[in-house]
């Protein structure tokens, strides 16, 4: 965390790359080590961030949350008052941005060199005792111009040297090069304690990572009768490299140290102690190619639950120095040690920070759930007092505009003569809802709309979420958790969508990251298959995009009777006047806007219409003219005089 600086390139929570784009150091802060089901551990201040699944629905479903380490803390993290089971997870990613390729050594062959290989001689030997591995391991070697001599000829003993194959499949003689030329170059030439991976064989592409994985497994690997897998080694530095491994490649994997030993010869029950070696237990996703042997294979056995990290306990280790992180990812998360994914900064946090120097930590409360006077009270009472760390009492009320307009009353005296101690941020996404009386005692700071594609790509990672949660629910009976893996594996998903689709709630949204998950629960709540049109049925109220269009094809077509029979159809379907009118002239407004620009991204039409309103350009003018007496009826009258006013214009405009 020291060494980071703006620029630095880390991993996010969804195992893309992603770049550091703030660094807030915060002085010494209270220190908590956060230790994890596989028995990994971090350290991190009081008030960083974590993204936390938990079960809801009587475990029906994994709902994601972002929490403090205190509130992890403070709250516990088992379930009945500390002795149920644990209630947070987090999330576990493969790791899909390393492009490396380039080998002196394919990479299962030195899977199953560190796995069963002798590195230190003159010759590079392996032993092989299972036939497919066998013909594996030589296939890759003829390829390369070499063989697998047998050294015994104990039929029993399955000891192979690496030796050079006088001829090629074109009969060529090879020149006269040793196979240890390959160990040398990787620096392999070692005993089995001090056996590694090379780095490049660990940021590489997925495919050879599995690659790797396999010739590790299918060698020094264990599959037990209940279809639990298992590697050991004796390397501590092997032991730390596989644990990379299997993680980078979405895996868990839970490490045990023991003492090696052996039975002294003959004396019945005396051992004599050994090296130290280490016991990886490890668990994949089902259906997941981290081994090939056909030993393996044989017992590997369906699981109903995938793997996950859950945190363990979290303990207090005293106060260090610190600083937060804000990273160019969409998840807002990224990788820390062991492969460990945790949550970048806040803005508000950020701003608090700033504020204060890096000391204390702000009070926050969530004015969604907590609105009334009483809350407000609560606030006051706490502005009595003055800080014990750092200059200033800093509160964050989020999504302010939810407070009543009381709670607003009962807050404007402090505002109007806060103590010189305490600052107030309110943070919202509807600030017009902000009392008058209000918005002139704060200070008032826009932030930019989020771009269209970067909504686009959010809520393709929320579908994609949900998509691996519903075929990998570990809370549902193994025939139909079964069922739902054979469907995967056939190309089956939980949830389909359109691209248009996804991108015409983005525009809905406005630069609004909120309002377009919002609306992509709705439509999801309406169909799991996300299509233009069912989006459009969704989110028209009533009026579909289709029916404005041809509203404003029969103004265009000066067609008086088709129109106000259109009109009353709607108006005899139960839409409000008022809602149609306002969808009208929205509608108008994105139509004028296409026209001018010729750029979809600035208005909320569909495909669709845009593709209408390219052959319309004739009639910009008569467009422009509807919109601005259409906003003139909506000043002028009231809802009751609507229905008439709007029929007047209509038969005004086609005459």
């Amino acid at each position: 965390m020291r060494d980071i600086q703006l620029g630095t390139s880390l991993i996010d929570g969804m195992g893309n790359e992603c770049k550091v784009i703030g660094i807030y150091p915060q002085g010494k802060q209270a220190v908590y080590k956060v230790t994890f089901s596989d028995r990994t551990s971090t350290l991190c201040s009081d008030e960083h961030l974590w993204k936390v699944g938990s079960y809801k629905n009587s475990k029906k479903e994994v709902v994601w949350s972002v929490k403090t380490a205190k509130e992890l803390f403070t709250n516990g993290v088992r379930k009945r008052n500390g002795k149920g089971g644990l209630k947070y997870r987090i999330p576990v990613p493969t790791i899909n941005c390393w492009q490396t390729s380039n080998f002196v050594l394919e990479p299962y062959l030195l899977g199953v060199l560190l796995g069963d290989g002798s590195l230190t001689g003159k010759s590079i030997d392996v032993s092989i005792y299972e036939e497919d591995i066998y013909n594996k391991v030589n296939s890759i070697l003829n390829s390369m111009g070499y063989k697998l001599s047998k050294k015994s000829s104990n039929p029993t003993i399955k000891d192979y040297s690496i030796v050079q194959n006088i001829f090629t499949s074109s009969n060529q003689v090879l020149p006269k090069t040793g196979f240890k030329q390959y160990i040398d170059e990787l620096n392999l030439n070692c005993k089995s304690i001090e056996k590694h991976i090379p780095k490049q064989y660990l940021y590489t592409v997925v495919e050879n990572r599995i690659k790797l994985l396999q010739g590790l497994i299918d060698t020094d690997g264990y599959v037990d009768k209940n279809g639990l897998v298992y590697f050991y080694t004796s390397s501590k530095q092997l032991s730390e490299d596989f644990a990379f491994l299997v993680r980078s490649l979405g895996g868990t994997d839970t490490i045990v140290k023991k003492q090696g030993k052996y039975c002294k010869k003959g004396h019945h029950k005396e051992y004599v102690k050994c090296n130290e070696y280490y016991v990886h237990n490890l668990k994949f996703n089902n259906n997941f190619p981290f081994c090939s042997s056909k030993k393996h294979l044989a017992k590997i056995k369906q699981r109903q639950f995938g793997p996950m990290r859950r945190i363990v306990k979290i303990e207090y280790v005293g106060e260090q120095e610190c600083q937060c992180i804000k990273v160019s990812s969409p998840d807002e998360t990224y990788i820390t040690n062991d492969l460990i994914v945790t949550h970048n900064t806040t803005t508000a946090r950020i701003i608090a920070s700033m504020i204060n120097e890096g000391k204390g930590i702000p009070i926050e409360m969530d004015c969604a759930s907590h609105n009334g006077v009483d809350d407000m009270r609560m606030i006051q009472e706490e502005c009595k007092s003055k800080p014990l760390v750092g200059k200033y009492k800093i509160f964050i009320l989020d999504e302010c505009h939810s407070l009543t307009v009381q709670a607003w009353n009962s807050m404007l005296k402090i505002l109007e003569e806060p103590p010189e101690f305490v600052v107030f941020m309110f943070c919202t996404t509807d600030p017009q809802k902000i009392l008058a009386t209000i918005l002139s005692r704060v200070q008032r700071f826009n932030f930019s709309r989020i771009s269209v594609q970067g909504i686009v790509n959010r809520l393709k990672y929320i579908i994609n979420q949900e998509n691996n949660d519903f075929f990998n629910d570990p809370n549902v009976s193994e025939e139909e958790y079964n069922a739902r893996q054979i469907a995967e594996a056939q190309g089956a998903v939980y949830i389909d969508y359109e691209e248009e689709a996804i991108e015409y709630i983005a525009r809905l949204a406005k630069g609004g990251m909120r309002d377009s998950i919002t609306t992509l629960e709705k439509c999801l709540d309406y169909s799991k298959v996300l299509t233009l049109e069912n989006v459009l049925k969704v989110t028209s109220g009533g009026v579909t995009e289709d029916t404005l269009k041809q509203f404003l094809q029969n103004m265009l077509n000066k067609d008086c009777k088709s129109a106000l029979l259109q009109f009353n159809d709607v108006y005899m379907s139960g839409v409000d006047v008022a809602l149609f009118l306002k969808l009208y002239i929205e509608f108008l407004e994105n139509c004028v806007k296409f026209i001018i620009t010729q750029s979809s991204v600035i208005t909320t039409l569909s495909p669709i219409t845009i593709q209408w309103l390219q052959q319309q350009t004739n009639f910009l003018q008569d467009i422009k003219r509807f919109l601005l007496s259409a906003i003139n009826i909506t000043k002028k009258y009231s809802s009751e005089d609507l229905k008439i006013m709007v029929e007047s214009w209509v038969i005004q405009e086609c005459s």
